[in-house]
């Protein structure tokens, strides 16, 4: 309940309303495969990607854009496309409307051409994964590469990277 009402906060202060959920993908059952991701959720829009990593952070990012595996990068003119830290209630959205997210079909979910948010494939047997928060997506409060900004989306203390429970 609590991060259903943090998620609804995000889209609240876009003017939006969320007006249902379905699960299209859960990594656990799939062995958190980017090919798997591709072939559940290719074409599939208005998505949520929500992951818990191993230092206890809940992060993720919406897209109102399709998912695809075509090795490109997928502009929102909608502006509408941010990440997330369901833990510390924070939100990043796109500073501009250009390669908001990525599509490759060795990539999981990839928000920003900095990556702001990447999944990578068997992201809970490697540290690969990473948040590049305030490259593409921004939030003044925070300095892009900062100890702030890897601490508050991914718990780690040296750097961006980060393994998914």
């Amino acid at each position: 309940v609590e991060n259903k009402q943090i998620i609804e906060g995000f889209f609240e202060s876009q003017q939006q309303k969320i007006k249902s959920v379905k699960l299209l993908f859960r990594g656990s059952e799939k062995n958190f495969s980017s090919a798997e991701f591709h072939n559940v959720c290719n074409g599939q829009t208005q998505t949520i990607t929500i992951c818990e990593n191993t230092f206890g952070k809940k992060i993720g990012g919406y897209t109102p854009l399709g998912w695809h595996s075509s090795g490109s990068y997928s502009t929102d003119s909608t502006g509408k496309t941010f990440v997330f830290s369901l833990t510390n209630n924070h939100k990043f959205v796109a500073e501009t409307q250009t390669n908001n997210t990525y599509g490759h079909s060795s990539y999981g979910p990839t928000f920003g051409d900095g990556h702001d948010f990447y999944l990578a494939d068997g992201c809970n047997n490697n540290f690969s994964s990473y948040s590049n928060v305030n490259y593409r997506h921004k939030n003044l409060n925070y300095t892009q590469g900062s100890q702030a900004s890897y601490t508050l989306m991914t718990g780690g203390q040296q750097n961006y990277n980060f393994k998914v429970k």
